[in-house]
């Protein structure tokens, strides 16, 4: 297979970014079952059916993973030019991503796959993205107030959100309070 630059797994199936930009997604077992070659790729996240990539040029690519048909284009928003996205994880019609995720204060992006509808998690809530994760039940991820002090990944919490939940925050296109 050789060296991995990104990698998921999902569905018994694993999806694999290699140095020259090329993914595989491999069986369990693994046999190679398909070979995408998307624009630019960075990061790739496997999930529900699809497979999203993180471009160098800040798009995401979404693929169906068992085809290898580009199904959409969607633009990786940043209030700079200089931020960078990542931390790509993916779940059926819901990517999530974040920026910046080489500075202590990230802030999550949550994008519906099959409409390019974005939103932003609220800063002020601090999401720690590396931390978030996206699946059949819905998002998950940690929000740390406090990052300050000898301790400071002590002080935070993790938030829940249904995926019925996450899919009307995204169709009414503000993020809703987490309870």
């Amino acid at each position: 297979m050789g060296t991995i630059v990104s990698g998921s797994a999902a569905d018994s199936r694993i999806a694999v970014l290699r140095p020259g930009g090329t993914v595989g997604i491999y069986s369990s077992v693994g046999r190679l079952l398909l070979q995408i070659s998307p624009s630019s790729a960075k990061e790739v996240a496997l999930g529900g059916g699809r497979l999203v990539v993180l471009t160098q040029t800040k798009t995401l690519e979404v693929y169906d993973s068992r085809s290898g048909v580009l199904l959409h284009t969607w633009p990786v928003h940043t209030k700079r030019t200089y931020l960078q996205a990542g931390h790509l994880r993916a779940f059926g019609r819901i990517g999530i991503y974040s920026v910046d995720p080489r500075r202590s204060v990230r802030h999550l992006h949550i994008v519906d796959l099959t409409a390019g509808k974005e939103l932003v998690l609220p800063a002020a809530e601090r999401p720690w993205a590396a931390d978030a994760a996206i699946g059949p039940l819905g998002l998950v991820y940690a929000v740390n107030t406090d990052r300050s002090g000898p301790h400071p990944k002590q002080s935070g919490t993790l938030v829940f959100l249904s995926t019925t939940r996450v899919l009307a925050m995204l169709a009414r296109g503000r993020a809703a309070a987490a309870a």
